[in-house]
C-alpha cells in the first residue's frame, strides 16, 4: 500500500536530505525547517531565496575586475560590452572553497549552478569568466549573468526555477525547491538558502 506523508514529515525529511547533502566543511552546520504549514498550499508556493553563504563571501574576494567588467555594462542595452571571455584573479581564505555564486560586484554563478538552470530550461545570458586563485593557482569557470534575462517571477511563476525577484526593497536571486535539491545533489559549496513563502511574502523566521 502506497504510504503518504503528512506536512511534518515532509518538512523533516526534507531537513535530513539537506543536512546529508552539506559539504565536508559545513558538516557542523545547523539545519533546521520551517513550519509545515509553508507546504500547506502545495510545494510550488515556497521558493528559495540563494545567496552567499556569509563565511564564504567573507574569504573571497575578486581582485582588479574593474579593469576588465564595467558594473554599467550589465544591462541589456550594454551587455554586448562585456567580454565573452575574461579571467579575474580572486584573494581567497586558505580554507574558502570556490562558492558556486558570487553577487558582489556582480553576479556570477558556477558552471553547475548554469548547467543545471538549463536542465529545467532556463534562458541565460551569460558570459563565461574564470576565476584564479592567486595564491595557489587554482581556478574555477564561472557565468556572468544578466539579471535582466533571468524571469522576474510574476508570469513564470510555478513555471520558472530561477529568476531575480524584488523582496523586501531589494533585488534577490530565487530559485525553486527542485532546483536548489539538484545542486546541492551536484556538491554545490558556499551558498546559503533562505526559504521565502511566496502567498504570504515572508521568510522563515521572520
Amino acid at each position: 500500500m502506497e504510504k503518504h506523508m503528512d506536512l511534518k514529515e515532509f518538512a523533516e525529511k526534507t531537513a535530513a536530505y539537506v543536512r546529508n547533502a552539506l559539504p565536508a566543511e559545513l558538516a557542523g552546520a545547523q539545519v533546521r525547517t520551517a513550519s509545515p504549514d509553508l507546504w500547506a498550499d502545495g510545494p510550488h508556493e515556497v521558493l528559495l531565496v540563494i545567496r552567499p553563504w556569509i563565511n564564504a563571501a567573507a574569504g573571497f574576494r575578486l581582485d582588479g575586475w574593474q579593469e576588465v567588467i564595467k558594473p554599467k555594462w550589465i544591462c541589456m542595452e550594454e551587455f554586448y560590452k562585456t567580454p565573452r571571455r575574461c579571467v579575474i584573479s580572486a584573494s581567497m581564505g586558505e580554507f574558502t572553497p570556490f562558492p558556486d555564486i558570487v553577487t558582489v560586484p556582480f553576479l556570477l554563478i558556477s558552471r553547475l549552478m548554469a548547467e543545471v538552470a538549463e536542465m529545467y530550461g532556463e534562458p541565460v545570458f551569460k558570459r563565461d569568466v574564470i576565476i584564479i586563485n592567486e595564491r595557489d593557482k587554482q581556478s574555477r569557470h564561472y557565468h556572468l549573468i544578466l539579471p535582466e534575462a533571468i524571469g522576474h517571477g510574476s508570469a513564470l511563476l510555478g513555471e520558472s526555477h530561477l529568476f531575480y525577484m524584488n523582496i523586501d526593497k531589494q533585488k534577490e536571486l530565487v530559485v525553486s525547491q527542485d532546483y536548489a535539491e539538484s545542486i546541492l545533489r551536484r556538491g554545490a559549496v558556499g551558498i546559503a538558502l533562505k526559504e521565502w513563502d511566496m502567498k504570504e511574502g515572508r521568510h522563515d523566521g521572520k
